[in-house]
């Protein structure tokens, strides 16, 4: 998870990071939305390596947006609205 070897942001991260590993784990997302996903990641963490810090928050603020966001609305949907047009 965080590699940086800062202890007291991985101990503030760790649940974080476990409660949303755990709810992805219960959605089906598509291989490429995944290989989208990570290589968003990817990009985040290169520009925060590089100290870009503008491009970085950039970069995860477009990410929630495209990812985080719509998985929460489908999330939090009335039951009945989780079917997949098909």
């Amino acid at each position: 998870m965080c590699r940086g070897g800062d202890p007291l942001l991985t101990r503030m991260l760790a649940p974080i990071h476990i409660a949303l590993r755990t709810w992805r784990s219960q959605l089906t997302v598509p291989m490429g939305a995944q290989r989208a996903n990570h290589e968003d990641h990817e990009r985040i963490l290169g520009m925060v390596r590089a100290g870009h810090r503008v491009a970085a928050t950039d970069a995860a603020t477009t990410h929630v947006s495209t990812v985080f966001e719509p998985d929460m609305r489908t999330a939090l949907a009335p039951a009945t609205s989780h079917k997949v047009a098909g």
